[in-house]
């Protein structure tokens, strides 16, 4: 019922591992704050990939020559013209293939 007091070379044990794992949890939760701290300085410090830099420094150079966004807005514009009349073109094209093919192979039947 009664327990036995502990020793106090039980005791200087104990206080001893609750040492040990305090130190332990200290020393990880430093790392843990020091990691993300290093991770950031890592992203940064690290260079990016050479496709990368061709790729900022051309974006770079044309937001330069760029004179507002009025002006981008005004190019997706035109490509998106410029798309939509492709489209029509290759449709036209198909459709006159059809036709003529369609022509053609009706005036062989005949014969």
């Amino acid at each position: 019922m009664f327990r036995k007091k502990p020793c106090s070379n039980e005791l200087d044990l104990l206080a001893e591992k609750e040492r040990a794992l305090r130190d332990e949890m200290t020393r990880l939760e430093s790392y843990i704050q020091g990691g993300a701290e290093k991770e950031r300085s890592d992203q940064i410090n690290t260079m990016p990939a050479p496709d990368e830099l061709d790729e900022k420094r051309r974006h770079a150079s044309f937001v330069d020559q760029v004179m507002s966004k009025k002006e981008i807005r005004n190019v997706k514009r035109h490509q998106a013209k410029s798309t939509i009349l492709f489209l029509m073109l290759l449709l036209a094209i198909v459709s006159l293939g059809s036709w003529v093919l369609r022509a053609y192979t009706d005036y062989t039947a005949s014969l």
